[in-house]
């Protein structure tokens, strides 16, 4: 058979040069799709363009099992055709292999090579991510260190991180949102990028068992603290154009006798705007928390203020009486005798969540009993300029 074809390959070498071609193109084609099919397909992704820059988020997909890392990709691009210089006013290092630090990749092309350390070295973006119910679980862009640092980016450069998050999310739909703050001298004074949402979804799907995840509970310190599936009592105030709220975790609290007090109270206060316009809080006091001690979380929308000034100050205040009527704690002045003031925009918000490990004006700490907290606000507001107190009703919780 192949004595055959040997000779009418001969006799007709046009014919089968045709036959190799075909068979060529068909091969090539053939590869090509199964490359294809081995690709990984992008996922979704937003992008925001204030010229000269652009600034996107990109997930790996839009739907996850329990448990399943998630890959956020933040990108900024110099999408003019001269060099800027990207301004940060915070520091977010990063220390690979850290244990309680957020997994983080660095990719950039086009940077100075005198900025590449820090370009590797550092944080430059943040993200919130909302669940499906309003509840924003998530929020962080700035860094926890007040330190300026700049890095110029060539025409046509990049910087991109990929986090990697990897705490298990109740299975719900939510959005994220990429974040970026910073200036470009020359071009615009600080501000505050926000993308468009993406929308995902996570699925039921085995959970894993303590030590499977990678970093386990590394990116967010914020979220145990944010999201609670069943909310405790809530008390409100109104004043327009404030809306001033107090809620507790929950009202009861076992006493612990190795430590003589009850356990530790979840105290959080929202400042919301519920005008149509963007007020300036005033504060005449400071009061500032130890960011070590880990305490204090602070969530805001639409609020901006000089940094670190939002994070680093405790906004608000509260008091705390006994069941025979005895006020044993009431603080809502700091100790230092400073001016300070943020904005609010229209339905946007200030809020703090506070871990309390009852301590007393006397340094004892609660014992058993029955006591009501109250919030307080204590600011002046522009327009209007009215110095004010606002205290929420009481909440009655028991140490048991």
């Amino acid at each position: 058979m192949f004595g055959r074809f040997g000779v009418w390959a001969r006799a007709n070498p046009l014919k089968v040069f045709s036959v190799v071609l075909v068979l060529a193109v068909v091969s090539g084609v053939a590869v090509y799709a199964y490359l294809g099919l081995l690709t990984p397909q992008a996922g979704p992704r937003v992008t925001i363009i204030s010229p000269p820059l652009e600034f996107s988020l990109e997930l790996d997909k839009a739907e996850y099992q329990y448990g399943e890392n998630i890959t956020i990709v933040l990108c900024l691009r110099n999408m003019s055709n001269q060099t800027i210089t990207m301004d940060k006013r915070s520091r977010w290092p990063y220390w690979r292999g850290h244990p309680v630090g957020p997994v983080v990749f660095t990719e950039f092309y086009g940077v100075s090579p005198e900025d590449e350390n820090k370009a590797r070295g550092l944080i430059h973006f943040g993200f919130s991510i909302t669940h499906q119910n309003g509840t924003v679980i998530f929020r962080q862009y700035e860094g926890p260190l007040a330190a300026t640092y700049d890095i110029d980016i060539y025409a046509g450069g990049y910087i991109k991180q990929a986090w990697i998050w990897d705490l298990p999310l109740p299975k719900a739909t939510y959005q994220i949102r990429g974040i970026l703050s910073c200036a470009v001298p020359g071009t615009f004074w600080h501000s505050t990028l926000e993308t468009p949402s993406i929308t995902f979804i996570v699925n039921n799907g085995r959970e894993r068992r303590y030590g499977e995840f990678h970093n386990p509970g590394a990116i967010v310190y914020a979220y145990l603290q944010s999201f609670k599936p069943q909310a405790g009592p809530r008390v409100t105030i109104t004043s327009p154009p404030l809306e001033f709220s107090l809620e507790l975790d929950k009202t009861e609290y076992p006493f612990s006798e190795e430590r003589r007090s009850g356990e530790n109270i979840t105290i959080t206060f929202c400042l919301k705007n519920i005008s149509n316009q963007t007020i300036t809080v005033h504060k005449n006091t400071m009061l500032p928390i130890d960011s070590s001690l880990n305490c204090l979380t602070t969530e805001a929308d639409r609020a901006n203020a000089d940094y670190p000034l939002l994070s680093a100050l405790f906004h608000f205040g509260f008091s705390i009486t006994d069941e025979n009527g005895t006020e044993i704690f009431k603080e809502f002045r700091g100790p230092l005798q400073a001016i300070y003031s943020f904005t609010i925009e229209p339905n946007g918000y200030v809020k703090q969540t506070l871990i309390w490990n009852s301590p007393t004006g006397v340094g004892s700490t609660l014992p058993r009993g029955v006591y009501q907290i109250r919030g307080i606000f204590h600011g002046a507001v522009v327009p209007g300029f009215k110095l004010s107190t606002l205290e929420t009703p009481s909440i009655t919780f028991t140490i048991k």
